[in-house]
């Protein structure tokens, strides 16, 4: 897809990958090549398949401090951070279930999402290991593109990503898309094109209060 707007003359000044699109931003920054980052993408599939049987992902629509002592009563974590007033629980099903009883006694607005698994939550702990140790073969060059990443909501930097361990907590900590997008729109960006199967981001953003954006 980035293929294609780039023929059409169309260049990013600046990228964003929400959790695993981060892989796909990578390449077109020119990190990594994509032979080079795919197999890596695989191997995260296959081992994040292992510890799906017992999770679950909910949708929430409410603020973080409203979210987080819910979600510690009922031992789940929060996984994305989407906007500020939509947020993602992640953690074993029955917990899961339990505190969305909670949410809608509450009548706080939630969903559960139809996934596979608990993503960015300790439910993949067993497997951050042998993650970190596939990916420690990766030799990231110097960006063409800057890229904001999504787990820590600022710019990404080479010296992060020679680090080590960045794509294992990349792969357990929460996603941080919000503030990440926020980081983004201060820099003046005006034009915000998603690249995906859906546009779900583009919902996300467009029902953010920043004016002069095109979504």
């Amino acid at each position: 897809m980035a293929a294609h707007w780039r023929e059409a003359g169309l260049s990013p000044d600046l990228l964003i990958g929400h959790s695993v699109g981060e892989f796909a931003a990578v390449v077109i920054a020119g990190i990594y090549r994509l032979e080079d980052i795919l197999p890596l993408v695989i191997i995260r599939g296959r081992l994040m398949n292992q510890c799906a049987a017992q999770g679950s992902m909910l949708a929430v629509f409410c603020d973080a401090a409203t979210l987080q002592p819910l979600a510690l009563e009922h031992g789940v974590e929060i996984a994305v951070h989407n906007a500020a007033q939509h947020l993602v629980a992640s953690g074993e099903r029955h917990a899961i279930r339990a505190l969305a009883q909670t949410l809608q006694q509450r009548n706080l607005r939630h969903n559960h999402l139809s996934v596979a698994g608990a993503a960015h939550s300790r439910l993949l702990d067993p497997i951050l290991d042998e993650f970190q140790k596939a990916s420690a073969a990766l030799r990231p060059a110097q960006a063409k593109i800057p890229l904001i990443s999504t787990l820590t909501g600022q710019p990404l930097s080479h010296a992060e990503l020679e680090r080590g361990d960045y794509w294992r907590r990349h792969l357990r900590q929460p996603v941080r898309y919000h503030q990440a997008l926020t980081h983004a729109l201060q820099t003046g960006v005006t034009i915000a094109l998603e690249l995906g199967a859906d546009a779900p981001l583009t919902g996300i953003g467009t029902r953010l209060e920043h004016a002069g954006v095109h979504w």
